[in-house]
């Protein structure tokens, strides 16, 4: 086995892939060089009716284009008999599968006998380590079926940590573009009153400074005094304690240019806080501009509600808060058209009332729909 490195080295190099912007690449080098192998090859196979392989290998003759035409064409194929969970296995190929065109392909890369590795089943798929080597290389040895099962069962925590990471970071941007879908700012203070923005709409109001900003220490305050003397008690309640565990404030914050005030809820929650390592009262933040506007897409609405194009394009000009006259203006037509549009889209949505309309389509879902999760001002 390789002098240079050790197993300590290779399980730091593990742990440090278990973010989610790194790469096994480097944990698998150095495998090859801990195992004398030719080839490292951390394999993700997906069980069941369609199953296909994930693989991310090192090597002397491993190319990225080569895996991914692998991919391609082995989907659905399983060349090898899915290894025993937690059981070390020695695979030669030319011995097992001489008949095989895929033994020979492998053999050009310097991969004729494999240790092998299933260290985890997780949600239909295994996790196999493949240590190879080639033709004129020597077999694996005790010691080194040994090694691999150690460096297996931390590969096993480091893809959990992974996943757990991955799917926690799924959650928040799915939750972040929600919020700015629907034009809500999202700001988390935490119990040292740091400040943490959960959204893009979060990160531009700071920046925009016309109702809230960031004074020095990263400290939350509003523009306007008066605002920012409400502002601080709520947050001064919330952070200890004094405010109970899910009790709000409301409040409106003045803009500098003197124009419609911006809506603030707080929110009193208990958050795990990564300093103490412990639950903490933090005080979550909701704003929101009520002069925002959404672009929204006609033909969602058109779909959604059964619209035709027409219908579509004047239910939205309604909730963007037009009058019907401007609305005919712009889409040149006459206003007993436009009476006609309006009733068939009051059957169709179920509503009597211009202001029931408006109200169906604010609270619909289309605003979650918008492409870009870009707002107009």
């Amino acid at each position: 086995m390789g002098a240079t490195i050790s197993i300590d080295n290779i399980l730091t190099l593990i742990y440090r892939g278990a973010t989610v912007s790194a790469s096994w690449d480097p944990a698998l080098s150095a495998i090859v060089e801990y195992f004398n192998a030719s080839t490292v090859c951390l394999r993700v196979a997906v069980r069941g009716a369609r199953p296909f392989e994930f693989r991310f290998a090192t090597g002397r003759k491993v190319r990225r284009e080569i895996l991914e035409d692998w991919e391609r064409t082995q989907r659905g194929v399983q060349f090898t008999p899915a290894p025993t969970l937690g059981v070390p296995e020695i695979h030669n190929y030319a011995e097992e599968f001489p008949d095989d065109p895929v033994t020979k392909e492998l053999l050009e890369y310097d991969v004729a006998v494999s240790l092998t590795y299933c260290f985890e089943n997780l949600e239909d798929c295994d996790y196999i380590l493949n240590v190879s080597r080639g033709t004129d290389d020597p077999s694996f040895g005790r010691a080194e079926v040994e090694a691999i099962k150690q460096i297996g069962g931390h590969f096993r925590e480091a893809v959990r940590l992974r996943r757990e990471m991955v799917r926690s970071k799924q959650t928040s941007e799915f939750q972040s573009q929600a919020l700015d879908r629907l034009g809500i700012a999202g700001i988390l203070i935490d119990p040292f009153g740091a400040v943490l923005p959960l959204n893009n709409s979060a990160e531009h109001m700071l920046a925009k400074m016309d109702c809230i900003r960031l004074q020095r220490y990263d400290r939350l305050v509003a523009v306007n005094r008066a605002s920012n003397r409400e502002l601080q008690e709520n947050i001064r309640k919330i952070l200890s304690g004094e405010a109970g565990e899910g009790q709000a404030f409301a409040m409106s914050l003045e803009r500098e240019d003197g124009g419609r005030p911006v809506g603030l809820v707080l929110n009193s929650a208990r958050s795990m806080c990564p300093t103490s390592n412990r639950e903490e009262n933090c005080a979550l933040l909701f704003l929101r501009d009520s002069g925002t506007k959404f672009a929204i897409e006609p033909s969602l609405v058109q779909k959604l509600f059964s619209f035709t194009a027409a219908e579509a394009s004047l239910a939205i000009g309604l909730a963007s808060g037009r009058c019907l006259e401007e609305i005919e203006g712009q889409m040149r037509i006459r206003h007993n058209t436009a009476r006609a549009h309006l009733r068939s889209i009051f059957v169709k949505a179920d509503v009597t009332r211009q202001a029931e309309l408006v109200s169906l389509l604010a609270n619909s879902v289309v605003p979650l729909a918008q492409r870009s999760s870009k707002l107009t001002s």
